[in-house]
């Protein structure tokens, strides 16, 4: 009978506690290891029976019944089902646990702690009362049992001692022989193959560095290829394999290796898979090694692991696409499936680790717990994270974004090899670190049509929106590819792309651009002395854009917000568009719209000490009805007035703001040195004027600070005051001080200065309703017709109408003598006088 070639396993006794049953007839008995129990073989049929206790444990029946070897433990295969039972005789009493048709683990304890324990398909069960418990398979004090069914009446039977594998093999109970001889420390089935690890042979190992002596097992593995002609021995392997032995077990077509991992992807007729495969993790070979995982069948059209990350981003596309984010472990765990775009982002802050999600419409961050589990987070706006990491996303509908780059900074703990859980000292006492140095670009663009590279991944960052690539390695030098990945240039600094906005327009994230030029930027910056962190527009074939690349990574700082005409105050973050029949001011999510015809939008926003303030007074005009919003708070030192309306086919936009900033004491300035400054006004320069050149808006004016339209098509623009006074602490300079005034210009219809008395900027100017009043540096005033024609000379302070003439007026606030100088008191003070001079012109 085949009952007999299992139970070679068995320990045979001829001692025995009790009696077995009179009249029983049997061909065979198999005493356990203390022969408290028996297994009796009678014709067709196998029974085991407590001696101790006098009855049986199984009854007899036709099922198989495998008996261990040290134990009292049996297993039933039942005969039709192939489901498993294991029963368990310890001190006297059985129990028994109902397995599957796979796989069983058995095992137990000394009998001294009075419980005992079945592992049974990764659970641990306490036999005393059902329940699962949290212990461990390596944690049982003896002995331990694996039966697994492999094929129909085919069986991988291993027993092992004090986690030292031994007696493992395969056994064909319907052909009553064993296929592989149980000598191997342990044997895997992986497809039609089977792995049985040998290693026995050992030598002495020495570590020359730590003075370490142990033994080194030189294991290997026997690779049996399960035919139907029987087992043969197909292969020995005793290092990792190659990719080819890999597809030739899996049945696959390629096999590509993560780097330094034991995770592959795999493809097959055009789709790809995910799977671990490893033999040796253990190079000492003192514990199971065989780890293979089928993580995901060649199912999905793009498959990418990184293993730094221990990340994993697949790709189904079609009719309804999807891309998903799994953190990889002894499986998958989800973080997020999207069809637009998910990201795994890494930030170094104290090994503050932050996962997000990005979509088109939301913006997700998953944050990892205590518990290893994961919460994820709905944030109201996009936040600013490290462009590193690894994500995906669709370029179109045939191209595939694979952003994978890591930045390879931060402090490690040093540890030596004699002391691994211990810091390293130095002589002074302090704590021993190094820098980690392990960045790398994995970047590229994949064709998921031709299943291939169209752009290797071998970059840092690739920016894509732009209808070209462009490509930065680690060197910070950018590499620029068309649409078909034909390389237009490369070898071009990242500074050098910075400053030209022909390299720039390819990295805003638009489709196409004509070309980049200026746009405003916000308050924070004078431009008269600042011109670094530019602003641009963007010119698309059906509008404008608005783009600021970053400090470091050239992502736009910007919204991405198209529009017939756009402008954005990044400082107050508010933003006019011109779209259609409206204009439209976007604001704290909101939007407020007038008709494009007969509207105008004003909106002031107050600002203290830079500070932007919550209140703010908002505008609706539509001819001569207004509607107002907010309630304007008085007391700010500084504040914006912004505005926007269509004037004679023209678009007017106004955005000012005057600044004002306290003082502050022991400052710090590179060049200086701590000082004490009062940087007390400036105005920032963000007003411009439009016109349209057939479908396209295009600035016809420079950027001003204020710009106002008066009669006869003519503009007031202003520039910005700009005035800083600081003192150097100790210094013998003393205090210095940068002013430069405002300065006025009056425009005629094409934008062009219209010079007066050989001027051609002026101390300030304002429409009078009447004609025009001009101040020169003199700090006196002249007036000007909406003609153009210079009524006065520069001498007077103020000018009226009356009875259709103009009226000139000259205050004198001091006494003067024959030569123009003021007469002075015996105290040496000016003599004060209140004297007025008037002059009457005809107007012409």
């Amino acid at each position: 009978m085949k009952n007999y070639l299992v139970s070679l396993l068995c320990f045979l006794s001829v001692a025995a506690f009790g009696q077995l049953p009179e009249k029983l007839k049997y061909d065979g008995l198999f005493y356990s290891y203390d022969s408290s129990t028996v297994l009796i073989f009678a014709g067709k049929k196998a029974s085991v029976y407590d001696l101790v206790n006098s009855n049986y444990v199984v009854p007899p029946t036709k099922n198989e019944i495998i008996d261990f070897s040290h134990s009292n433990n049996y297993a039933e295969i039942d005969a039709k089902t192939g489901k498993l039972t294991i029963h368990l005789v310890e001190g006297g009493r059985y129990t028994r646990v109902y397995g599957d048709t796979t796989v069983c683990y058995v095992g137990y304890t000394n009998p001294a702690n009075g419980n005992s324990w079945v592992d049974y398909n990764g659970k641990i069960l306490n036999l005393n009362n059902d329940s699962i418990s949290q212990k461990t398979a390596t944690t049982f004090d003896w002995s331990q049992f694996r039966i697994e069914k492999i094929r129909e009446g085919i069986y991988i039977i291993t027993s092992f001692e004090k986690g030292v594998f031994n007696e493992s093999g395969v056994v064909d109970l319907i052909k009553n022989e064993w296929l592989i001889y149980p000598f191997y420390q342990q044997c895997f089935l992986l497809n039609d193959f089977l792995f049985c690890l040998n290693g026995t042979e050992k030598k002495p190992w020495f570590d020359n560095r730590d003075g370490i002596t142990d033994v080194q097992f030189l294991c290997y593995y026997d690779v049996y290829e399960m035919r139907a002609d029987g087992v043969k021995l197909w292969y020995n392997v005793s290092v990792e394999p190659d990719t080819a032995f890999l597809e030739h077990i899996l049945g696959v077509d390629y096999v590509r290796a993560a780097d330094n991992s034991s995770y592959y992807v795999t493809e097959k007729e055009g789709k790809m898979g995910f799977v671990r495969f490893s033999l040796f993790e253990d190079r000492m070979c003192k514990n199971p090694v065989f780890e293979f995982r089928s993580f995901i069948e060649p199912t999905a059209d793009f498959v990418y692991y990184e293993p730094y990350f221990s990340k994993l981003v697949t790709v189904s596309k079609g009719t309804d696409p999807k891309l998903q984010l799994f953190h990889v472990t002894d499986s998958l765990v989800l973080l997020a499936d999207d069809p637009a775009i998910v990201h795994y982002n890494w930030e170094n802050n104290y090994s503050n680790i932050v996962e997000s999600i990005s979509t088109a419409q939301n913006h997700f961050t998953i944050v990892p717990d205590s518990a290893g589990s994961v919460r994820m987070e709905l944030s109201p706006e996009k936040r600013s994270y490290s462009p590193y990491g690894i994500g995906v996303h669709f370029v179109n509908d045939s191209l595939l974004h694979l952003s994978n780059a890591f930045p390879g900074y931060g402090l490690v703990l040093i540890r030596s090899r004699s002391f691994p859980d211990e810091d390293s000292v130095g002589a002074d006492g302090s704590i021993l670190y190094t820098y980690r140095d392990t960045p790398f670009g994995k970047s590229g663009i994949y064709n998921l049509n031709t299943l291939d590279w169209l752009i290797d991944p071998i970059y840092d960052q690739i920016y894509t929106g732009s209808g070209r690539f462009m490509c930065s390695d680690l060197m910070n030098q950018f590499s620029c590819f068309d649409s078909l990945g034909n390389l237009e240039f490369s070898g071009v600094s990242g500074g050098e792309v910075y400053q030209n906005p022909e390299y720039l327009k390819w990295l805003a994230p638009y489709k196409n651009p004509k070309q980049l030029f200026e746009a405003p930027n916000g308050f924070w910056h004078h431009r008269q002395l600042d011109k670094a962190n530019r602003a641009y527009y963007v010119e698309l074939s059906n509008g404008l854009a608005l783009y600021k690349p970053g400090e470091y990574d050239f992502r736009n700082e910007f919204p991405n917000i198209t529009g017939e005409f756009v402008h954005h105050n990044p400082s107050l973050q508010f933003t006019f568009v011109l779209d259609h029949d409206s204009i439209r001011l976007l604001k704290d999510g909101q939007t407020y719209a007038v008709s494009r015809q007969y509207g105008k939008i004003s909106y002031v926003q107050p600002d203290q000490s830079g500070d932007p303030a919550a209140d703010y007074v908002l505008e609706l005009i539509e001819k001569t009805d207004t509607l107002v919003l907010g309630n304007y708070l008085p007391g700010y030192y500084s504040y914006t007035l912004a505005s926007i309306e269509l004037k004679n086919d023209l678009i007017l936009v106004n955005d000012h703001t005057t600044q004002v900033l306290n003082a502050c004491v022991e400052c710090y300035d590179e060049k200086l040195g701590f000082i004490n400054y009062s940087e007390s006004h400036f105005e920032s320069e963000n007003s411009s004027v439009w016109k349209k050149n057939g479908a396209a808006w295009q600035k016809i004016s420079p950027y001003y600070a204020t710009i106002e339209q008066i009669r006869n098509g003519w503009f007031i623009a202003s520039s910005g005051h700009f005035y800083k006074e600081f003192e150097v602490s100790g210094s013998p300079e003393g205090t210095e001080v940068i002013d430069l005034p405002a300065r006025y210009f009056l425009l005629d219809s094409s934008l062009r200065a219209i010079p007066f008395l050989d001027y051609f900027d002026f101390a300030h100017i304002e429409d009078l309703g009447f004609g025009i009043k001009i101040k020169l540096d003199t700090g006196y005033y002249f007036f000007v017709t909406y003609s153009g024609i210079a009524v006065t000379d520069a001498s007077w302070h103020h000018f009226e109408l009356e009875n259709g003439k103009l009226k000139a007026i000259l205050h004198t606030t001091f006494m003067y003598d024959e030569h123009g100088d003021p007469v002075l008191d015996e105290f040496g003070l000016p003599v004060e006088a209140t004297t007025e001079t008037v002059k009457y012109f005809k107007l012409p």
